[in-house]
């Protein structure tokens, strides 16, 4: 499937919605490159609890108690045992930022965005960069209807309070859709690749 094709099946999911396919996609990313470091699985704990918390200050609170690799995706230095473990798996540390900046910025951007327009920019403008970083490491993404009891003309953009269960559906999506780009790259278009 094209990424332009899935980006049309996604548009109308929620902002929680975009934010959980993006985190998904990035924990099935973790798991075939064979990452194990502590911090990637506290992070990905962490990240998920992130569409349960509905009030806007509840967000702002747990926001302060992120952890190192959150951090880290808001431009913080990676953490020393990561950094060894992506070198002993040859795996670029700015590739890697790439995903942990786009994921982080999927909940933060959108969560200290008090515009509802600016809210649907921002959530679309880092998961399409999600969407090309899979599409370039191979790594599938899920079934947009998995997500799509969460939708962006509810609650502001947030879509309907989830529960745990809503929640529990989501991490459990089978990444089975490969994407590709739209077309051949040019040279302008393959250095803003990943900007």
């Amino acid at each position: 499937m094209k990424i332009t094709e899935y980006i049309a099946e996604i548009q109308p999911l929620s902002i929680h919605a975009r934010f959980a396919l993006g985190l998904r996609i990035f924990e099935r990313y973790v798991s075939l490159r064979g990452l194990q470091d502590d911090s990637l699985w506290t992070y990905l704990a962490e990240m998920w609890e992130f569409p349960l918390i509905h009030d806007i200050e509840d967000k702002l609170i747990w926001e302060k108690t992120r952890c190192d690799l959150a951090d880290y995706g808001l431009g913080d230095e990676l953490p020393e045992e990561l950094e060894e473990e992506l070198a002993s798996l040859a795996i670029s540390e700015d590739y890697f930022e790439l995903w942990v900046t786009h994921v982080t910025e999927l909940a933060w951007g959108n969560m200290l965005n008090n515009s509802k327009g600016d809210r649907e920019d921002e959530s679309l403008t880092h998961l399409t960069q999600v969407l090309r970083l899979a599409a370039k490491s191979e790594v599938g993404v899920p079934e947009s209807a998995t997500f799509s009891n969460s939708l962006y003309v509810h609650n502001q953009g947030w879509g309907e309070l989830l529960i745990k269960e809503d929640l529990e559906q989501w991490q459990a999506s089978r990444c089975s859709i490969n994407l590709v780009p739209d077309g051949e790259l040019d040279c302008a278009e393959a250095v803003a690749f990943f900007d």
